[in-house]
């Protein structure tokens, strides 16, 4: 058996160590460039969790914190055993921002999930499903009296008290005109300004002048002239009257976001509820809280609140019972979520944690709890 041996001569083998030794530096330069994969944040060990107050979701009670979004994080923190701290802002604004700033590590507070506030957070799978609702005042049931203060404002009293000086000087000119050519009208002045004003009534009732067969022109004129005044008043008289009652009629009339153009309308600013005022150009007046769109509502300086159902319906079902309703349409659908910074650490836990709160019957709970039904 022959053995073959193969002898590289010494210029290919300096060739070859020379490859070697460029390649061996190329995969040093490589892995010198190459920055090292960032490790993700680590969860601290007391996480700082950022509210504001909006009933029933987060409430200040005896000096802590209850409701249903403050249930809901205990139970997450307790199946993944995390220790926290609330930190309380006064608007949801300064909560999103905080988030947004890496300046807390999670947020509850009825924070609905859009694609507007996805762009610069992370939110957990949801944990309850929401939307818009309507609120407007209740309408009492008036007694005789109260119905007579309803109707009875100041700037019909002023229509009426121009209408009775217009009649009482229109009176006066029929009684001047009639006392020289009618030998059958009073002369005397008050039986003569009475008859007047009986002849004036019939003239606003049937546009004609009592003395069908005149031809004269001041009388023609006096006619038309009072006929229009008459009617004008009336007019102005009988619209003051439907406008007060009107207002009175909100209940019945506003049901549903296809009612809202021409009513005045208050909600929270920077909200779902705002974009969507906005983006359906509905004028309204913005709050900071919740609570002063309910005191506008209350002293008849807006007709129409419309904002989270939720909130509005636990409202109306406690501090706002029998003074607002609630109808029952939902509409502008929207769902709640744990607000995060983007690229949390926490995110895949807290989805977790969530999804076992469902599993385990837990939101059902929590939600009949609350609100009542499951």
């Amino acid at each position: 058996m022959r053995l073959f041996s193969y002898n590289i001569p010494m210029p290919a083998r300096k060739t070859k160590l020379l490859c070697l030794l460029a390649l061996f530096v190329c995969l040093i330069g490589r892995a010198s460039a190459q920055p090292a994969r960032a490790s993700a944040p680590a969860v601290p060990s007391t996480l700082r969790v950022a509210v504001t107050l909006i009933e029933p979701f987060i409430m200040q009670r005896d000096g802590a914190l209850r409701g249903y979004d403050v249930d809901v994080w205990e139970q997450v923190a307790r199946r993944l055993g995390y220790q926290f701290e609330w930190v309380i802002y006064d608007t949801l604004e300064e909560v999103l921002r905080a988030v947004k700033e890496n300046r807390v590590d999670a947020s509850l507070a009825a924070i609905s999930m859009t694609p507007e506030r996805d762009m610069f957070l992370d939110f957990s799978y949801p944990y309850f499903d929401s939307g818009l609702k309507i609120m407007v005042r209740e309408r009492p049931v008036l007694t005789f009296f109260e119905s007579i203060r309803l109707v009875v404002t100041p700037f019909l009293l002023e229509v009426a008290l121009i209408g009775l000086l217009a009649g009482f000087i229109m009176a006066h000119i029929i009684w001047l005109i009639e006392r020289r050519t009618n030998p059958n009208f009073p002369h005397r002045y008050f039986q003569g300004v009475w008859e007047g004003a009986w002849w004036l009534v019939q003239i606003i009732a049937s546009g004609a002048y009592r003395d069908l067969e005149t031809k004269s022109p001041l009388k023609r004129g006096v006619t038309v002239l009072f006929w229009i005044i008459g009617v004008a008043i009336l007019a102005i008289f009988n619209a003051t009257l439907i406008s007060s009652l009107t207002v009175h009629q909100l209940t019945s009339t506003i049901t549903n976001p296809d009612d809202l153009p021409g009513y005045r309308i208050a909600t929270v600013s920077h909200t779902t509820a705002a974009d969507y005022l906005e983006e359906h150009e509905l004028d309204f007046t913005g709050v900071s809280v919740i609570q002063d769109a309910y005191q506008l509502l209350l002293n008849e300086e807006v007709d129409v609140i419309v904002f989270d159902a939720p909130v509005l319906s636990y409202y109306a079902a406690h501090d706002g019972n029998h003074k607002v309703t609630v109808p029952e349409r939902m509409f502008h659908l929207e769902k709640y979520g744990i607000a995060l910074p983007i690229n949390s650490p926490l995110r895949e836990q807290i989805n977790s944690a969530v999804l076992q709160l469902y599993q385990d019957g837990v939101i059902e709970m929590l939600h009949q709890k609350w609100f009542g039904e499951p």
